[in-house]
């Protein structure tokens, strides 16, 4: 585990991210072909938490505070990626949807593991050492949020002490059937 991305493993970090969160994600960022090498292009390496095995990335963690975030695309990169109109649409709706961290709050943006190396406590040791840049970072409280339809990683969060804090409710059809959830629930950690 180590806090930082090397420049050569952009592409398979998002390469994780994006089959991780595909069904989320997938509609809006289209084909992996262009989605990954726009993930890339936007990570703040200083911002992640990489985990290996053997040698190889397996995981990827996403942080943000109120002075630096994990995912920061610009419209240059969306342009880039999808052309004029399409990029400003991108970047207009993952900037509608993108939490905020609170003062003293450090936010896990996006968790991801390799599925291969999937149920070997990589998650859980990845959220210690969330953990511990949150206190080198001055940060009180670790938050979370995770998707009604993934129990698997809620019962996670709350093995390692994150308690709910507030569940929001999707109101509008046709953004539950595009997301692929129907609620979120906001969890917290004080540290």
């Amino acid at each position: 585990m180590c806090r930082g991305l090397p420049a050569g493993l952009r592409r398979e970090a998002a390469a994780i991210l994006y089959r991780a969160f595909r069904s989320k994600l997938g509609r809006l960022l289209g084909p992996r072909y262009v989605a990954i090498p726009f993930l890339a292009s936007s990570f703040a390496p200083h911002a992640v938490l990489s985990a290996y095995s053997r040698g190889e990335l397996v995981g990827v963690m996403g942080l943000k505070t109120r002075g630096w975030s994990f995912f920061s695309p610009t419209l240059s990169t969306a342009v880039h990626a999808y052309g004029p109109l399409r990029g400003l649409l991108v970047l207009l709706a993952l900037r509608a949807g993108a939490e905020h961290p609170g003062p003293g709050e450090m936010l896990i943006d996006k968790l991801a593991v390799r599925p291969d190396a999937r149920q070997n406590g990589l998650g859980a040791l990845m959220l210690s050492a969330a953990r511990t840049v949150a206190r080198r970072e001055g940060c009180e409280v670790l938050r979370l949020s995770v998707v009604n339809t993934n129990p698997a990683a809620r019962r996670l969060y709350e093995r390692h002490g994150f308690q709910p804090d507030r569940t929001i409710r999707m109101r509008i059809p046709d953004m539950m059937s595009w997301a692929g959830f129907t609620a979120y629930t906001i969890m917290v950690k004080r540290i």
